[in-house]
């Protein structure tokens, strides 16, 4: 899903209640824009979730 703006939290929430019927071990979002404040808190803790932003794919490329 393609957001214009941050991504709000409740999608996070989503994504990693999905995470355990894939039997996932990491959960990785591409966040163009980034995401919320509240986003950010909730995966705080979570050291299983990685999130990219549009400036870490470009770093990415450029280093590649």
């Amino acid at each position: 899903k393609h957001y214009k703006s941050t991504v709000p939290v409740n999608e996070l929430r989503a994504l990693n209640g999905i995470k355990d019927d894939f039997g996932a071990d990491v959960v990785i979002m591409v966040a163009s824009s980034g995401i919320t404040k509240d986003g950010y808190a909730f995966i705080a803790n979570k050291f299983y979730y990685v999130v990219y932003t549009l400036d870490d794919i470009i770093r990415m490329g450029l280093r590649a």
